[in-house]
């Protein structure tokens, strides 16, 4: 069956005029009434099949779109169980991280404590290079090691008793720019450990481990491989120790807040000096060659030389 395009819901009935019946005839219709009620019960029975025609295409449209709608949301269902499958299959065969103890901080951070010296700078909120906090300077500078080498005692400088202190910096310890990069990496970790350990505020803690953080992952480690770490262990040192000096002063800064500019100051500066080390070492060079050009003398008038 063809399908019906318009709602015979919506079609008005016919008027039927007495022109319009006549049309239909070819004798003159004797009553008009009459032949206008048939031709509207004729027209009302034609569009009663029509509509019921019309309400069976309609509910036979809907079940075939509810039947595609069912059919694609069973698709997607069937797709997205596979999808979330996948992915516990894959989560499962995923390495997982352990848990641990927020609240907890760690005992054994520090393998060895660093110097008495260095540890009293830290309880007084002083500034202290770094080479105290690395491996070898736990060691080094440790109170056995300071103990071994300068033990405390008793001195009598004239009449007056006094006890001689083993707080001492000592003259062995490098400063954070001499320092190789895998000291600093390993030494700014045990700094912030002593932090904790000696009481140091938790935000200057948080600030400073940005920093640190901003310093191990600066984007010139891998533009100027060659002095990129020269670079970051100064900056890094001139801005900790000013940090420090400035803290409870109306000059004190966030240190956690990075500064380009101030980083490229730096930058400008360090390469300033290689580039003066570099001329100052082609010129020495050069005295050499020629100190060494007026000291030469060819071999025959050398021979004459002897021969006198």
């Amino acid at each position: 069956m063809a399908r019906i395009t318009i709602d015979p819901h919506s079609v008005p009935a016919p008027e039927f005029t007495d022109e319009d019946i006549q049309d239909l005839f070819d004798d003159p219709v004797p009553d008009m009434p009459a032949a206008r009620a048939r031709l509207m019960a004729s027209w009302k029975k034609t569009n009663d099949r029509q509509k019921e025609a019309w309400d069976n295409q309609v509910a036979e449209d809907a079940q075939i779109e509810a039947d595609r709608l069912a059919q694609a949301q069973q698709t997607a269902d069937a797709e997205k169980q596979a999808a979330e499958l996948a992915r516990r299959e894959a989560e499962a065969k995923r390495p997982k991280a352990g848990g641990y103890a927020r609240a907890q901080t760690n005992s054994r951070a520090v393998a060895d404590d660093p110097a008495p010296y260095a540890m009293e700078r830290m309880r007084k909120f002083k500034t202290v290079a770094l080479d105290y906090f690395t491996p070898n300077g736990c060691k080094t500078f440790s109170p056995r090691a300071d103990a071994e080498s300068e033990p405390p005692g008793f001195t009598i400088p004239g009449s007056t008793l006094t006890l001689q202190s083993s707080h001492k910096p000592s003259p062995n310890a490098r400063s954070d720019r001499d320092l190789s990069w895998v000291d600093f990496m390993v030494a700014a970790p045990q700094y912030i450990a002593v932090m904790e350990k000696t009481g140091w505020p938790a935000e200057h803690i948080e600030d400073l481990q940005k920093f640190f953080h901003q310093i191990f992952n600066h984007p010139i480690l891998r533009t100027d491989p060659a002095h990129g770490t020269k670079i970051l262990l100064r900056f890094a040192e001139e801005q900790r120790y000013m940090w420090i000096n400035s803290l409870g002063q109306s000059s004190s800064f966030n240190i956690a807040l990075w500064s380009e500019d101030l980083f490229r100051e730096a930058r400008r500066i360090y390469y300033e000096e290689i580039q003066a080390k570099e001329r100052s070492e082609t010129a020495q060079d050069r005295a050499l060659v020629a100190k060494d050009r007026a000291q030469y003398v060819p071999f025959p008038l050398l021979f004459l030389v002897e021969s006198r």
